[in-house]
């Protein structure tokens, strides 16, 4: 009697066990298939070259605030710019304002992707790239992302949304003032502007004498 209580015991046990091991294993599997998919692609054209773009942005994966492209009034980010590294984003400003950290998988050649760690309340990431033109008028800057969310998640699914139209928006316009000061036309308009001026200017004084 007790040998076949004994059995009964470690034959539970083992249910028990494999039980345990096939739900590990397959947990992960039913938390991936319970997430929606978000995906999104940007991209920006500009006069600026392709290495200056770069260079903004590496500054911008070290500290934000020093980049002129980067939405820092939205995000802010630190971290280092190569291989590996790990860089952390706070969202937003003020008293709620989450910080989550991504590890950079991919550095180089003016590209990087990035993918979220476990802290982080999406699974997946993006990559960014810049390319130059083909004719040399300036370059392209490309940013590709797939995130996986809880499907229950409605509030992260909008609050995405949201940020993400946000970020690209001001993105953009920074981009915009970014080309001011490295873009060659906007150095042409000026030099033509003080030609002009330096032209129309005695003519002007002349007529104002008589």
């Amino acid at each position: 009697m007790e040998t076949h209580n004994y059995l009964f015991t470690y034959r539970s046990l083992a249910c028990g066990l494999i039980a345990a091991f096939l739900f590990a294993m397959l947990s992960p599997i039913a938390r991936a298939e319970e997430r929606l998919p978000l995906k999104f692609d940007h991209q920006v054209q500009t006069c600026a070259s392709a290495e200056s773009v770069w260079a903004d942005f590496q500054l911008a994966l070290v500290d934000s605030s020093q980049a002129q492209i980067w939405p820092s009034d939205l995000s802010k980010v630190e971290g280092e710019a190569k291989l590996g590294a790990k860089i952390y984003v706070t969202y937003g400003n003020g008293w709620f304002a989450p910080t989550y950290s991504y590890e950079l998988i991919e550095y180089g050649g003016q590209a990087f992707r990035y993918e979220a760690r476990e802290d982080h309340p999406f699974i997946g990431g993006a990559r960014v790239s810049v390319e130059s033109l083909p004719d040399g008028s300036g370059s392209i800057l490309k940013w590709d992302g797939l995130y996986l969310i809880k499907e229950s998640d409605a509030r992260g699914r909008n609050y995405f949304n949201s940020f993400r139209r946000d970020f690209f928006e001001q993105l953009d316009q920074n981009l915009k003032t970014f080309e001011k000061t490295n873009c060659d036309i906007y150095s042409s308009a000026e030099n033509i502007t003080d030609l002009l001026t330096s032209l129309v200017s005695p003519v002007l004084r002349g007529l104002s004498e008589r």
